[in-house]
C-alpha cells in the first residue's frame, strides 16, 4: 500500500513540475534559513556549559549608585575572595582574574608577540572551570610564582612540535616557566586566554583595599546551595566589610547603594553587558529576534505549500472522485496526501541540507563564528531532529489539502463542483495575507535597524572619531615615549599624537573622589593623558582651559566634563578641587563639551580626565595619531617604521578610531546585515508562491479574459483586473504589520539612549517595497494571460 502511495506521489510531482518545483525550492530555502538561525541560536545558548560544574559557578558582579553616577561592572577587589572563602562554608572555590588588557608583550628567544589573551590568575582554576590538559599537572601548575600555562595553539606558535613543558617564557618583565599546556578554550567560552599567569607572580594579589577594584571573581557554590540563597547574603556582607566602621544605612539614605550579585556562568555570554567583560558579549533579545525571524521564514515556506497546494486542488478532484468510487475511504485518501506532502518536505530538507552547506561558511563569518558547523553526529539528537523537523513540516503544510479533498463527495469531484469554492479561495488569500503581514513586518524592522545604526555611526559624538590611526602599546616605551611621539610629527600628514592609559570607545576606569561640598564624594570615569588630548580628538572647551606645557601646576589639575560638573553642583567649579581618595588635590582647570566615549546604549556619564603624572602615573598603553585625509596607507608605513626604531622589537598594532567605535555597535552590526538578507528570503519565498497563486488565477480566468478582449478590453485593463486582488491583499496586511511593527521596534529603540524617532515614511517604504516586489512578481503572468489569443480560449465553448 505505502509503495503505491509512494508511485502516485511521485508521478504527481512529475506531472506538475512547475508547481513541485516551487514548493521544493520554497520550502528547501526556509528549511535551510532555519536550520542556519537553529544552528547560531544553538551555538549562542550552550555557551559555557562545558564546564563540568557550570550550574553552580557564579560571576560576582558589582551593581552601585554613588551620587547620581551609575555603576555596573565585573572589577572587584583582591580580598573579597580570601574573604568568602574564610567566612562563608557554601563557598567550595573562589578565584580571581587580572587580565592584560588590550596586549601583553611575550618573548622567547627571538620571537617576540604582542599577546591579548594573557591574564593572571589563581592556581585553582582548574578544579573550578572544566580545561582539560595536554601536558602537566593541573593542580600544581599555577601554585608558584612565575610559572605559566599555555594552550595549545599558543605552544604550536612559539615551540614548533618541541616540548614546551619547563621552557622560559618572558612575560611582561618576569620570567615565567611554563608548568603546563592546555587544550585550546572552546569558541563557546565567554573567555579566551591563551596565556595564564599564577596570580602570586605580583604583588597585585596582596592588596587589602576593598575599592581596589582591579580583579574578577568567581565561586564555586557547594552541591544544594542556590543563587538566590547567596544572594540574600550578601547586602550584610557589604555593610561588614566594605563599609566597616562607617554607617552603610546613612550613606544609602542619600541615595547611594553599593550591592554584589551573582551571575550564573552560562547566563554571562547572552545577559551581561557590564564595564570590564573579558570579551563582547552576545544578546538575548538579539537571539530571540532571530528566532522569531526564522519562525516566520519556515511560516511564510509552509504557507506557500499550503497555497499552492490549495490551489490545484481542482486538477486533483477527478483522481479523488474515482478513488471514492472504487471504494477508497477518507482515511485512504488522507494518508495519500500526507505521504505526497511528507515527501515533499523530505525532497526539500535533503536540498535546503546542499543549500546549508553552501551558504554556512559565509553564514559563520557574518555572525561572526569560526566553527559553525552541522553536527550529524556531534549531536546524537541531530538527525532524528532533521526526521522530525520534516516530518512536521509536511504534515502541517499537507494537512488541510489533504483532509480538505478527502471530505469532497464523489459526484462533486467529478464534475469539480465544490472544489473552486468560496472558502477553498478565502483560505488562499487569508493564507497570502499572512505571509505578506509577516514579510513586512521584517522589511519594516529590517529598514528601522538600518537607520538607528546609521544614526549611531554618524552622530555628532562631541569628538572627531576620523582620521585617527590607534597603536596599541602594552609596554611602556620605557624612555623612548615622547622621543617617538615627537618623530612622528616630522612627516607633514601628522596632525597631532597623544599618548593615553585608556581612549573613548575602548576603555575607561572608574573611581571615587572626594569632593568640595559633596559628603560623600563622586565617582568618575577617568582618563589619563597627555597635552595633546585634546587636540587628537578635537574636544571642545565648555569653560576653562585644557592642559598646556606653559603651566607646570598642570600636574595637579583636572578637567571635568559638563555633566560631572552638574552633578557637583559648584557655582564656580574653576575654583574647587577633587581629591582621588588620597593626599593629593587636583584643582578644576577646565570643563570640557561632554563627548560620548561609551556607546549610545548609554547617556554621557560624569568623566574627568588627567595628566598622567603623580597619582596617576600610570602606563600609556596608547597612542592615538591624527592623520590627514589623503594617502593614510603610506602615513601608516611611516609610523610603522618609527615604531620598530624605538620599540625594542615589540610588533606594531594598530587600528583605527572608527573602527573602535564601530565594535561597540557589533550586535547592531550583525543584526542589520542578517535581517536584511533574512528578509529579502522571506519576500522572495513568498514571491515563489504568489508566483504559483498568479499562473493559478490566470488559468482560472482564461475564459473570462477571452471573452473580455472579445468586447474590445485593453491589455492594460486585463492585466489591472489581475493584479487587483493581490494588490488588495497587500494593502490589508500594510494594514495589519504596521501597528505591531510599530510597537516591537519603538520597544528596541528604547534600549538606547540616543535614537531615532519612528517616521511614516519608514512604513511607506517598507509597505510600498512589498506591494512593488509583489506586482512585478505577479505582472509577468498577467501579462501573458492578458495577450493569449481569446480563440485559443473560447474554442470550446
Amino acid at each position: 500500500m505505502f509503495k503505491n502511495y509512494l508511485k502516485v506521489a511521485l508521478r504527481n510531482i512529475k506531472k506538475n513540475k512547475i508547481y513541485s518545483f516551487l514548493n521544493i525550492f520554497g520550502l528547501a530555502i526556509g528549511m535551510a534559513c532555519a536550520l542556519m538561525i537553529m544552528l547560531y541560536v544553538m551555538h549562542e545558548e550552550t555557551f559555557d556549559d562545558f564546564h563540568e560544574n557550570s550550574d553552580n559557578i557564579y560571576r560576582v558582579a558589582v551593581n552601585a549608585s554613588i551620587g547620581d553616577t551609575k555603576i555596573g561592572q565585573t572589577h572587584t577587589p583582591a580580598i573579597l575572595t580570601p574573604t568568602l572563602l574564610e567566612n562563608y562554608p557554601e563557598v567550595e572555590s573562589s578565584i580571581r582574574f587580572a587580565n592584560y588588557g588590550k596586549g601583553c608583550i611575550v618573548k622567547y628567544d627571538e620571537q617576540t608577540f604582542n599577546e591579548e589573551g594573557v591574564t593572571l590568575v589563581d592556581a585553582q582554576i582548574f578544579k573550578m572551570f572544566t580545561l582539560p590538559f595536554i601536558s602537566g599537572n593541573p593542580e600544581t601548575a599555577l601554585l608558584e610564582p612565575n610559572s605559566v600555562v599555555i594552550d595549545e595553539s599558543t605552544a604550536k606558535k612559539y615551540f614548533g612540535n618541541e616540548n614546551p613543558l619547563n621552557k622560559i617564557l618572558r612575560v611582561d618583565e618576569y620570567d615565567c616557566k611554563i608548568t603546563g599546556v592546555m587544550r585550546d578554550i572552546p569558541v563557546n567560552s565567554h573567555f579566551h586566554f591563551k596565556i595564564l599567569v599564577s596570580l602570586y607572580t605580583t604583588e597585585r594579589y596582596k592588596s587589602d583595599a576593598w575599592f581596589a577594584n582591579n580583579f574578577k571573581t568567581y565561586i564555586l557554590l557547594k552541591e544544594g546551595v542556590s543563587q538566590a540563597s547567596f544572594n540574600a547574603k550578601l547586602p550584610e556582607f557589604v555593610k561588614t566589610y566594605l563599609f566597616e566602621g562607617r554607617s552603610y544605612d546613612e550613606w544609602e539614605s542619600k541615595g547611594n547603594f553599593w550591592e554584589y550579585y551573582l551571575q550564573p556562568v552560562k547566563d554571562i555570554h547572552l545577559n551581561s553587558d557590564l564595564n570590564g567583560e573579558f570579551e563582547a558579549n552576545g544578546n538575548a533579545s538579539y537571539v530571540s529576534m532571530f528566532t522569531i525571524i526564522g519562525i516566520f521564514i519556515i511560516l511564510i515556506a509552509s504557507i506557500n505549500y499550503m497555497n499552492l497546494s490549495t490551489a490545484r486542488l481542482s486538477g486533483r478532484a477527478k483522481e479523488v472522485g474515482i478513488r471514492k468510487v472504487v471504494g477508497s475511504s477518507k482515511s485512504l485518501l488522507v494518508r495519500q496526501f500526507l505521504i505526497e506532502s511528507v515527501l515533499l518536505s523530505f525532497l526539500s530538507l535533503i536540498l535546503s541540507l546542499f543549500i546549508l552547506h553552501l551558504a554556512l561558511p559565509m553564514f559563520s563569518n557574518l555572525v561572526g563564528v569560526a566553527e559553525l558547523s552541522i553536527p550529524y553526529f556531534d549531536n546524537l539528537l541531530f538527525i532524528p531532529f532533521l526526521i522530525g523537523f520534516a516530518l512536521l513540516i509536511g504534515v502541517l503544510s499537507g494537512s488541510y489539502p489533504a483532509i480538505y479533498l478527502s471530505s469532497v463527495k464523489s459526484i462533486n469531484a467529478l464534475s469539480g463542483k465544490g472544489i473552486k469554492g468560496k472558502k477553498n479561495k478565502w483560505l488562499r488569500n487569508g493564507l497570502v495575507l499572512l505571509q505578506f503581514t509577516l514579510s513586512i513586518f521584517l522589511l519594516f524592522g529590517t529598514l528601522i535597524v538600518h537607520n538607528q545604526l546609521d544614526y549611531l555611526q554618524s552622530k555628532n559624538l562631541g569628538l572627531d572619531k576620523e582620521q585617527i590611526v590607534v597603536i596599541k602599546t602594552p609596554l611602556p616605551l620605557d624612555q623612548q615615549s615622547e622621543p617617538f611621539k615627537e618623530s612622528l610629527k616630522e612627516n607633514p600628514s601628522v596632525v597631532s599624537v597623544a599618548g593615553a592609559h585608556s581612549l573613548p570607545g575602548i576603555g575607561f576606569n572608574n573611581i571615587g573622589f572626594k569632593a568640595e561640598g559633596l559628603e560623600d564624594g563622586i565617582t568618575l570615569n577617568i582618563f589619563l593623558s597627555d597635552y595633546d588630548f585634546m587636540k587628537t580628538f578635537k574636544l571642545e572647551m565648555a569653560n576653562g582651559r585644557f592642559f598646556s606645557k606653559d603651566f607646570q601646576t598642570d600636574t595637579s589639575g583636572v578637567i571635568i566634563n559638563e555633566t560631572a560638573a552638574k552633578l557637583l553642583g559648584w557655582q564656580d567649579p574653576l575654583s574647587m578641587h577633587l581629591s582621588p581618595q588620597s593626599d593629593q588635590e587636583y584643582s578644576v582647570i577646565g570643563i570640557v563639551k561632554d563627548f560620548n566615549y561609551e556607546s549610545l546604549h548609554q547617556i554621557v556619564r560624569p568623566a574627568a580626565i588627567f595628566l598622567r603624572r603623580g597619582y596617576f602615573d600610570w602606563s600609556e598603553r596608547y597612542i592615538a595619531v591624527r592623520t590627514e585625509t589623503g594617502d593614510i596607507s603610506s602615513t601608516i608605513d611611516f609610523i610603522k617604521n618609527k615604531w620598530d626604531k624605538f620599540s625594542s622589537g615589540v610588533p606594531f598594532q594598530y587600528s583605527f578610531m572608527d573602527e573602535e567605535y564601530d565594535k561597540l555597535y557589533h550586535n547592531e552590526l550583525r543584526t542589520s546585515q542578517l535581517s536584511s538578507i533574512f528578509s529579502f528570503l522571506a519576500i522572495f519565498i513568498a514571491c515563489l508562491g504568489l508566483l504559483g497563486l498568479a499562473s493559478y488565477a490566470a488559468e482560472l480566468k482564461t475564459k473570462e479574459i477571452g471573452i473580455r478582449k472579445v468586447h474590445g478590453a485593453s491589455i492594460g485593463s486585463l492585466i489591472v483586473m489581475m493584479e487587483k486582488e493581490f494588490t488588495l491583499w497587500v494593502l490589508i496586511a500594510n494594514i495589519i504589520a504596521w501597528p505591531i511593527g510599530y510597537y516591537a521596534m519603538n520597544k528596541w529603540l528604547d534600549s538606547f539612549a540616543y535614537r531615532i524617532d519612528l517616521a511614516f515614511g519608514e512604513f511607506l517604504i517598507a509597505g510600498g517595497l512589498a506591494l512593488a516586489i509583489a506586482l512585478i512578481t505577479v505582472s509577468y503572468q498577467s501579462y501573458k494571460a492578458a495577450i493569449a489569443n481569446p480563440i485559443d480560449s473560447l474554442r470550446n465553448e
